[in-house]
């Protein structure tokens, strides 16, 4: 997979549009990907990505990166050695592209 593109709000994939945060799997996109808390990323979101244990998990953080990873989040990713990189989704979005995509997840919020 491969992002073509993305803006506040909008992300590319594989040259389908998706308006609503994601998960990107392997071989796999998971779009309206919600979470309990809206800007609060926790473990209970991305057990899907736990379950698959990815080498390398990219949270992209919005626009302006104001969606916080909770520190169990980064607990599990330590214990599971998982790497695990949070960034504004703009930096996430260049490190998924570069990435090994069949050992990397990635989640994106896509607004702020």
């Amino acid at each position: 997979m491969e992002i073509l593109s993305y803006e506040f709000g909008k992300i590319n994939v594989n040259g389908e549009t998706y308006t609503s945060d994601l998960m990107l799997f392997p071989e796999e996109v998971i779009p309206n990907w919600w979470r309990e808390q809206g800007h609060l990323l926790q473990i209970q979101d991305i057990n899907d990505v736990f379950d698959f244990k990815p080498e390398l998990l990219i949270v992209g953080c919005g626009t302006e990166g104001l969606m916080k990873t909770d520190k169990t989040v980064l607990e599990k990713c330590d214990i599971l050695n998982i790497n695990c990189k949070v960034l504004k989704s703009d930096a996430a979005v260049k490190l998924y592209n570069e990435s090994d995509k069949q050992n990397t997840i990635a989640v994106f919020h896509l607004t702020c």
